[in-house]
């Protein structure tokens, strides 16, 4: 799940809370438990039966929903599986990827671990993960549960899949809006279909005083992942997997740069400093569109519910062209490397792990968020439809999901935040960034390949 910062609790609780094996709920209908060593068989009196036995400790990352749902999901898992019994390891985001490093360095650790891909930058997943396929799962089974565009979310010498794909918050990939201040304006959202649209839109929303913008007509966020989506949507590219050659200074980055950039000064629709008094712009109705990620739309929802807040997919760059989404990366679970594939353990984790991806594993999260879930099957699930979030994420995967794109350099591509804001600040031209970003990344690239042998 992608949890802004200020989400995520910063406590540190180290203790292991015992729980006994829940996983989120029913049984995955179409998925064989006897793939990871569970049987699935009922005797005549009904009583479901289980393989699977012994102890599993998960590391999860701490935050107010995510504790209640992986907590549910133990409690489900268990009245399934009596004789297997899973511990829940809760850390704060920080320490997620610091503690697994360290404890496989040191041959001991949990089990398994939530995780976010782009931790494993520069890494051989293979020293820190045990491979998911094709012991534990078959490839064909997990595109079957989950998305084939996800499956090789980290980098590893060999192509199997090291992390089963969860959750994603979609930074940059909605348009977030004021149902009201839209339909007093006359501006109708089905047609924010192109990006001059939306330009158009924001012309009409904004207000001004003196030449000094008080209500935004459109608000970005996440600048890296629209400037990356945006050179890809007109053929271009930032990165190249084959070569691992950053390719920055194009006319497709310029053009993406330049978009950015005309919102404050050709346009007029956006402040660069947000105005003193202002705690969050959209949920006091003081801009009336932000690009903004999937996840948004439940934070605003719980803080700001009085405020009809409605968000759609991004168009893409090029007007008539199918968007991309790029990725920097996705939440999942991975298994530790210093598991076998037939070891009790793996197979227990494997069949919790498969668990979360059912729609009944999922509920408890759907309720509460409204970024992507990563399982197939929850979107058709007729109880998932019935959650908050069910009918604006019911065409999630046509839309987004499965035009997704992730990509495994070494370098972390998602740290040129601070060249955007110089170029927005007039500290810095277009062409300087760019030129700056691609010494800076082929020097970060380089290096991480040196460190990876």
């Amino acid at each position: 799940m992608e949890v802004d910062s200020g989400v995520v609790s910063k406590r540190s609780r180290r203790a292991v809370v015992r729980v006994g094996v829940g996983a989120l709920g029913g049984v995955a209908a179409a998925v064989s438990l006897a793939a990871c060593g569970a049987d699935a068989a009922r005797p005549a009196g009904g009583t479901q039966t289980s393989e699977l036995s012994g102890t599993f400790d998960l590391l999860y990352q701490t935050w107010a929903v995510g504790d209640v749902y992986h907590k549910q999901a133990v409690e489900a898992f268990e009245r399934k599986h009596p004789q297997a019994k899973v511990s829940l390891v809760p850390v704060a985001y920080g320490e997620m990827a610091p503690k697994v490093r360290t404890s496989i360095a040191a041959g001991s650790g949990p089990d398994g671990f939530q995780t976010y891909t782009g931790f494993w930058r520069g890494t051989n997943a293979a020293t820190i993960m045990l491979p998911l396929t094709p012991t534990l799962f078959k490839r064909g089974e997990l595109e079957q549960i989950t998305f084939p565009n996800l499956l090789n979310a980290v980098w590893a010498k060999n192509n199997e899949t090291y992390v089963l794909p969860h959750s994603v918050g979609m930074n940059g990939s909605m348009l977030v809006y004021n149902a009201k201040l839209l339909s007093d304006t006359g501006v109708d959202p089905k047609g924010l279909t192109t990006l001059d649209a939306i330009i158009a839109a924001a012309n009409k929303l904004t207000q001004r005083e003196g030449g000094s913008v008080t209500r935004a007509g459109v608000l970005p966020t996440a600048q890296t992942n629209l400037i990356m989506r945006w050179i890809i949507d007109q053929g271009g590219r930032f990165y190249d997997e084959k070569s691992y050659k950053w390719t920055w200074q194009t006319t497709e980055a310029e053009r993406a740069f330049q978009w950015i950039l005309d919102l404050y000064d050709k346009h007029n629709v956006a402040w660069r400093k947000q105005p003193d008094g202002i705690k969050d712009a959209m949920g006091e109705a003081r801009a009336a569109t932000i690009i903004h990620g999937a996840y948004a739309l439940s934070n605003y929802v719980k803080n700001y519910p009085d405020v009809k807040l409605v968000d759609q997919p991004m168009p893409a760059f090029v007007n008539g062209k199918s968007p991309n989404y790029y990725e920097h990366e996705i939440a999942g679970y991975a298994l530790s490397a210093l598991l076998k594939p037939d070891d009790p353990k793996a197979k227990i984790g494997a069949a919790f792990f498969r668990d979360l991806l059912t729609p009944e594993g999922a509920r408890a999260l759907a309720s509460e968020y409204s970024g992507a879930i990563l399982s197939k099957d929850v979107y058709s699930d007729p109880s998932f439809k019935d959650t908050p979030f069910g009918a604006a994420r019911a065409k999630l995967p046509e839309q987004i999901i499965s035009k997704m794109v992730l990509m495994t350099m070494a370098a972390q591509p998602g740290d040129f935040g601070a060249h955007v804001t110089k170029v927005v600040n007039g500290e810095l031209s277009i062409k300087a960034a760019l030129q700056d970003m691609q010494q800076t990344y082929t020097a970060k690239e380089e290096e991480a390949r040196r460190n990876m042998g």
